[in-house]
């Protein structure tokens, strides 16, 4: 009898651990398809592109840049490389001005600074110096040669070099006049934009406060897209993710 209880026993155990087994097993995998470690290259979080709007914004501005260089464009070519070469990039040399302790301290070398706009107080300099030397010489000459006070005299016949030097003085004329009558021309032209500038103040001051309106509107509707439309875009696709995750892994556990 007692053998038989035991039989019995081992067989009740036997049947319990491989129900307890199998169970076991199953919750295992179960448990390892939960926590298992997801592969790098697999996006554990597939998220879906977000198909944001456009701003609806006008780009009909009536405003330009443009000029008519009325073929002045190899002058101002020229005036314009001039300029970037006697002014330096900067306004300043370097460490003229500096920031310490939240105070602006200005250096007092004043040499540093005459330097850096060195071609600049040149050019300045042979202006002044022309501007006084040429009214000067033509008084004198005017003054004292043409009226012969000066001790010159008017010769008779031609020295053995005077055709070639007339005809050099000549050259130099006709060359100083084409220079005078280049910068009337630059002068009428100019005189001319000035004109036309003055009469289109009103039309220009109109596209101006037209552009300006037209630009304030494209940033309000800009960051109204931006701010309200694509956020609500952004949230609704967010929400929609967060959702099918929670049922996915709800089902899982």
């Amino acid at each position: 009898m007692e053998f038989s209880i035991n039989i019995k026993t081992f067989n009740w155990l036997t049947v319990i651990f491989v129900i307890a087994f199998i169970r076991i097993g199953a919750t295992t995998s179960q448990l390892k398809d939960i926590l298992e470690l997801p592969n790098p290259e697999q996006n554990v979080m597939p998220f879906e592109p977000v198909r944001y709007s456009n701003p609806n914004v006008s780009n009909n501005y009536q405003s330009s840049t443009k000029i008519n260089a009325r073929g002045m464009g190899h002058l101002y070519f020229i005036t314009k490389k001039f300029m970037d070469f006697i002014l330096e990039g900067q306004a300043f040399p370097e460490g003229f001005i500096t920031v310490k302790n939240s105070m602006v301290v200005i250096s007092d070398d004043y040499y540093s600074l005459v330097m850096h706009y060195g071609y600049l107080v040149l050019v300045m300099l042979c202006g002044l110096l022309l501007g006084v030397i040429v009214p000067f010489i033509g008084l004198i000459f005017c003054c004292c040669r043409c009226t012969g006070k000066c001790g010159a005299r008017t010769q008779p016949f031609d020295k053995r070099y005077d055709t070639c030097r007339r005809h050099f003085l000549a050259f130099i004329l006709s060359s100083l006049t084409v220079v005078i009558m280049f910068g009337v021309v630059c002068a009428i032209v100019t005189n001319e934009y000035m004109e036309e500038g003055a009469q289109n103040i009103p039309k220009t001051v109109r596209i101006s406060v037209r552009d300006t309106k037209l630009y304030i509107n494209n940033t309000r509707k800009e960051v109204n897209t931006l701010l309200v439309t694509n956020f609500g875009e952004l949230d609704i696709v967010l929400n929609g993710l967060l959702r099918r995750k929670a049922i996915h892994y709800s089902n899982l556990v």
